[in-house]
């Protein structure tokens, strides 16, 4: 059975949706240049106006998966730096109010017999 253009992009479009869900980020490029071909393909004219509103709500939460996963790679690239920056030291606060960083001092394992 020979599937519609519309239906060729909306089981692209579902796929994009699984890499993105399951972090399979280089599988993306490829997924979205046939995207763009298929979109280029596709002539709206000679499609039901409720197959192309179903491929503009799948886009539309791909859209959405996108921005949470990249919020989420920016929250753990922070938490890395925090991590981090606690390794170099401890920021206090000195007597004359300015932000300072004493080093923690422990550089590795202590053994004691």
């Amino acid at each position: 059975m020979t599937l519609s253009p519309v239906e060729t992009l909306l089981e692209t479009l579902e796929t994009e949706a699984e890499a993105i869900k399951f972090s399979r980020y280089q599988e993306l490029g490829p997924i979205q240049k046939s995207i763009t071909v298929q979109m280029e393909q596709l002539h709206p004219d000679q499609h039901p106006s409720e197959a192309l509103q179903q491929v503009r709500t799948k886009l539309q939460a791909n859209q959405a998966l996108l921005q949470a996963a990249i919020g989420g790679l920016n929250a753990a690239r922070a938490r890395v730096a925090e991590l981090l920056q606690v390794q170099q030291g401890l920021s206090v606060y000195d007597q004359s109010g300015n932000l300072a960083t004493v080093p923690t001092g422990r550089k590795g394992l202590e053994r004691k017999a």
